[in-house]
């Protein structure tokens, strides 16, 4: 009887002991299931369902993007997220110096991890007869507080934070977000904004604040306002986010850095 009770402690403490190791989804990322559904508690339902249902084809389709730099995918809200007041884009450009480019101001800069992409859209633009022209680009912290508090005194604060970033919370920061047109809601009507809104994400520049959104982006309807993340980036912001930029960069921006280490080599 006491050799039994022996046998059965030893084998109690052997299942208790023996850890079962949650498999990786894919070979060549140290992501589990567990480790992934951690990552999107904050998410809506559908977003989740989504991913966690296909999970394999969402994390090989992640990878290139994390051989981009983290501030291409930085994110920034009304509320949470902001930048520093110190940020600074990196590798500016000067729009002026190419001939392709339909500008409205000698001094527009943008990042030049977006020239090429812009190029090509604009390029592709003019093929069917339609001129993309750039009115605004990247902004400093020092500018952006100019312009906010400009309109301020015009308009009131609560009408101006509609339209206008505060500053420290404005995509123009990054130096990767342009305002195309007129900057006014009858540019979804001409023909180029019907052509942005047609193409521009088949060039990795995806639209930052959709009509009927306020409450999820904090800015009214901006048909101009295109932020580049990628083509990459624009196919997996439609096929697992929704189509929302918010979310697609919500999640790059809390995750990048845990989905880049876990690349094995």
């Amino acid at each position: 009887m006491e050799k039994k009770s022996l046998f059965f402690f030893f084998l109690i403490i052997l299942f208790f002991s023996c850890k079962v190791e949650e498999p990786f989804i894919v070979e060549d990322m140290s992501i589990t299931e567990s480790k992934l559904k951690a990552t999107l508690i904050n998410f809506p339902e559908n977003i989740q369902n989504k991913i966690l249902s296909d999970n394999t084809n969402f994390l090989n389709s992640i990878k290139p993007l994390l051989k981009n730099s983290s501030d291409l995918f930085l994110f920034c809200d009304k509320q949470n997220y902001t930048f520093p007041q110190n940020y600074r884009a990196k590798d500016l450009v000067y729009l002026k110096d190419y001939k392709d480019f339909s500008i409205n101001r000698n001094n527009l800069q943008i990042s030049k991890v977006a020239i090429p992409s812009l190029l090509e859209m604009v390029k592709s633009a003019k093929k069917d007869n339609t001129n993309i022209l750039i009115s605004s680009a990247f902004r400093s912290y020092e500018y952006q507080y100019k312009i906010f508090y400009r309109d301020v005194k015009k308009d009131g604060f609560e009408e101006a934070k509609k339209w206008i970033a505060f500053p420290g919370t404005s995509q123009h920061q990054l130096g990767t977000s342009i305002d195309f047109g007129s900057i006014e809601p009858e540019y979804e009507f001409t023909k180029a904004g019907k052509w942005l809104l047609e193409n521009a994400s088949k060039f990795g520049w995806s639209l930052s604040f959709p009509k009927d959104e306020e409450s999820l982006t904090g800015y009214s309807y901006e048909c101009w306002h295109f932020r580049y993340i990628t083509k990459e980036g624009c196919k997996l912001q439609k096929e697992y986010f929704s189509n929302y930029q918010y979310y697609f960069l919500k999640y790059m921006s809390e995750n990048y850095y845990l989905l880049k280490a876990s690349i094995m080599d």
